[in-house]
Formats: C-alpha cells, sequence, structure tokens
C-alpha cells in the first residue's frame, strides 16, 4: 500500500520544496499555471494541468503499472539524509570489495560511519550495479546515488526520475552517467531487492540519527 503522503508527492510535485529545478522549469510552465490548478475545482483543468507540468519536467505522469511500494517511503526523505544515506549505502557496498578498493571508497567516510558500514556489511552482501564512468566524479554520494537509482528504476519505475529533479544539475548528470553504465538486468536486481531495501532502511535510519 501507498501512503497518502506519498500519493500527494506524487501527484502534485511541483509541491516538493526540495526540487531544484523549479527555475528551469519556471521558464516552461509559469507559476501562474501552477496557481491555476490549485485555484480551479475543475478536476479536467487540474488533471490536464499536471500533465502539463509533468511533460515539461520529463517525468511520467502514472503510477507504474507494476512497483514494490516497500520503495516509496525514498521519496519522503529530505535531500541531507537521502544524500548522506546514500554515501552509507555505498559504503556497505565498498565493504565487501577487495581490500584496496574498499579502503580507498571508506576512508571517504567518518570513521564512525566506517566502523558501522564494515559492521553490517560482514552479513549483508551488497553488489555494486554500476560501473565507473570518466566523466562522473567518484564521490561516495554520486555512486550510491547511482546505486539506488538503479534499484529504483527496477522495483519502482518513474520514481527516480522524480527524486532527480531534487539534484543540481551536475550532480543529476553524474548519477546518470554511473547508472547508464550499469550491467544488471531487472530480474539480477529483483533477486537482492528485500536485502537492498533492508540495507537502505538502516541507512536511512542512521542518516536521521545523525542529523
Amino acid at each position: 500500500m501507498l501512503s497518502a503522503n506519498f500519493i500527494d508527492w506524487w501527484f502534485a510535485p511541483w509541491q516538493d520544496e526540495f526540487i531544484t529545478t523549479a527555475a528551469t522549469l519556471s521558464d516552461k510552465l509559469s507559476v501562474s499555471a501552477v496557481d491555476a490548478m490549485h485555484a480551479t475545482d475543475d478536476l479536467m483543468s487540474r488533471r490536464d494541468g499536471y500533465r502539463n507540468w509533468c511533460t515539461h519536467a520529463a517525468i511520467s505522469s502514472e503510477l507504474p503499472q507494476t512497483f514494490d511500494p516497500q520503495w516509496s517511503a525514498t521519496a519522503l526523505i529530505p535531500p541531507e539524509n537521502l544524500q548522506h544515506a546514500a554515501g552509507l549505502f555505498m559504503g556497505l557496498i565498498a565493504a565487501r570489495q577487495p581490500f584496496h578498493t574498499q579502503q580507498i571508497s571508506l576512508n571517504k567516510l567518518p570513521f564512525d560511519d566506517r566502523k558501522w558500514c564494515l559492521s553490517l556489511a560482514a552479513t549483508q552482501l551488497l553488489p555494486a550495479y554500476s560501473v565507473d564512468h570518466p566523466e562522473a566524479d567518484d564521490s561516495l554520494t554520486t555512486r550510491g546515488l547511482a546505486e539506488l537509482a538503479i534499484r529504483l528504476n527496477a522495483g519502482f519505475p518513474g520514481l527516480w526520475a522524480r527524486l532527480q529533479l531534487r539534484l543540481h544539475e551536475a550532480h543529476r548528470n553524474a548519477v546518470q552517467l554511473r547508472i547508464q553504465n550499469s550491467w544488471a538486468d531487472r530480474d539480477t536486481i529483483a533477486r537482492s531487492a528485500t536485502r537492498s531495501q533492508r540495507c537502505w532502511r538502516l541507512c536511512i535510519q542512521r542518516s536521521e540519527v545523525n542529523q
């Protein structure tokens, strides 16, 4: 089941205070058009306005036919928590990689986070689905967001397309480069979806405690 808050977020995306592309969108869809959607009681006008907004934002207006609702809570996480959690998520993945690669990645985390990732990763194997791209930065946050996005695209199509509107353009493009270099197909990702979701929830919880 999807929460009422998620439904509101999905069908009124312009109300997301964290979207950083508002200036770009306003060039194509004026603020007055959004205000008109709020002012009218006409369902058809509101629906058309919503679809127009989605078209200009290059996102789907419809919920996907099939999706895993366990991923939906990701939409309601503030950006700072989302990015911290993404770094931790990549830390969990890096912790099971060869020692040299592991150390390069984990040394970018604070000591307590590094220790937490190593401890949790001992029992939770998370594969890396994205591949390095020469034009993408290699920060843990970017890599972690790419790993999250690949899982969301498989488990809840359309969710990442909306979440990435919160990123600045350069960061969004860097994540996209890594997503494009993913080697995994949908079936491969689905086989570890439960573990990915469990680890992602733990990363979110830790980001909320440490905020």
